[in-house]
């Protein structure tokens, strides 16, 4: 009798998750003039739409901008503004008009707050940063400490500090290397970790290394180019079809790969 209980409450609860709550929000959004592409089915939602468009490297923000294309864009001659499309349990709305943005980050940007998401992936690497912090009041607190903190003049100094340090890796190393291929992610990213140092201490330590973990090996890489490794790992970890499908799973470590962005973040 318990196990029946257990299954059925398990049934209640997939079900109102994953077809009630997401066809009332289409159906919200619909009304609102917000098209909807055909195809969409309970837990998979816009899964297999999105399947041919899967590369080697799984389903991926880029993949996803190219199935929009296909279906809202081409042979049309306007475009909606939004768009709407189905990930798991998750009804996601595409913005593809600078119009919306304005409203959603100037005019109208109280009614709209950061993804909890962001602050749950990035917490192990940057705590509780104000960055993906709610707004509540505490953030408002943060945010008007940190608003004194950053005066005019001392902007100006942080300006200056990035201006030397980038003419500086420009005259010492790229130039030194004219005649030889350099990876600019690369070296983009190990710029803006020198710039950050700068201006938080004073000075930058030229080639930091730090331990990272890939497939349960560990080795030494710069530490610009792992923080962009970390930032790529954990936008694979939110597309990965379990926590799609599933995104109660996301604060736990399931797969080795999770293991491995822990083992990074820490």
């Amino acid at each position: 009798m318990i196990g029946w209980l257990i299954i059925l409450s398990i049934f209640a609860y997939l079900f109102y998750t994953r077809v009630w709550i997401v066809y009332s929000k289409i159906h919200y959004y619909k009304k609102q003039g917000v098209p909807f592409h055909d195809g969409i089915y309970p837990v998979l939602g816009s899964f297999l739409k999105l399947a041919p468009y899967k590369n080697k490297e799984g389903v991926k923000a880029a993949t996803m901008n190219e199935f929009i294309e296909d279906t809202y864009f081409k042979g049309r001659k306007e475009v909606a503004p939004i768009v709407g499309m189905v990930l798991g349990s998750t009804v996601a709305l595409v913005v593809n008009r600078p119009e919306p943005c304005e409203e959603l980050f100037l005019t109208k940007n109280k009614y709209f707050d950061k993804h909890p998401n962001s602050a749950e992936f990035l917490k192990r690497m940057i705590g509780n940063s104000i960055l993906f912090a709610k707004s509540d009041i505490h953030w408002q607190q943060k945010r008007k400490a940190l608003s004194a903190a950053l005066y005019k003049e001392k902007l100006r100094v942080m300006v200056d500090m990035m201006k030397d340090v980038t003419i500086h890796m420009i005259r010492n190393k790229w130039m030194k290397a004219e005649k030889q291929q350099i990876d600019i992610v690369k070296e983009s990213s190990n710029l803006f970790i020198k710039i950050t140092l700068s201006c938080l201490f004073g000075a930058a330590k030229d080639d930091i290394m730090v331990t990272q973990r890939k497939n349960g090996v560990e080795s030494q890489h710069l530490l610009g180019q792992t923080m962009i490794t970390i930032t790529e790992d954990i936008v694979e970890k939110f597309f990965h079809p379990l926590r799609i499908f599933f995104p109660e799973t996301q604060q736990f470590d399931i797969l080795p790969q999770d293991r491995n962005l822990s083992f990074n973040q820490d």
